[in-house]
């Protein structure tokens, strides 16, 4: 829980420094760029990263009863090595990096190609991250059960 807890360290930190930098020094801006943004995007990306994580300890703690609870650390893919049969859905990103982003790519140019994602509603906007989510690591998570690498080098 090493990995948990220095996330959530991260996390909260980063959080509290945007909050600062947000009151005291500039408003966030994505048009500017400017160092509130990037603590922001730190701190949702870290958001996301633990969220992710506590999905995965939760997968592990209720269907693979018996064995290691810890994701990442089960007796298929410990010491970080990955190996076919696995479920931990971080070793199945970390093996194919380039396909989960580049899908993730796709799909994000394919939302904004058919969808105004500046004026849908809240909930069909959570459908459709929802969605995206589930498609990426879906592809992904069978790419690794069936051992397949997208690498070419």
């Amino acid at each position: 829980f090493q990995c948990f807890r220095d996330l959530t360290a991260l996390g909260l930190g980063s959080f509290f420094l945007t909050l600062l930098l947000n009151s005291y020094v500039d408003k966030c801006s994505r048009m500017m760029a400017n160092l509130t943004f990037i603590f922001w995007q730190l701190t949702h990306n870290l958001t996301l990263l633990i969220c992710a994580y506590v999905a995965d300890m939760i997968w592990a703690m209720l269907f693979r009863q018996g064995k290691s609870n810890i994701p990442g650390q089960c007796s298929l893919c410990c010491n970080r090595m990955v190996k076919p049969g696995c479920c931990c859905l971080l070793s199945a990103i970390n093996k194919n990096q380039l396909f989960f982003f580049l899908t993730g790519n796709l799909l994000t140019g394919i939302v904004n190609k058919v969808v105004k994602t500046g004026s849908v509603s809240v909930l069909l906007a959570v459908t459709i991250l929802f969605t995206y989510s589930t498609i990426v690591c879906g592809l992904t998570c069978i790419l690794f059960v069936f051992n397949c690498k997208t690498k070419f080098w």
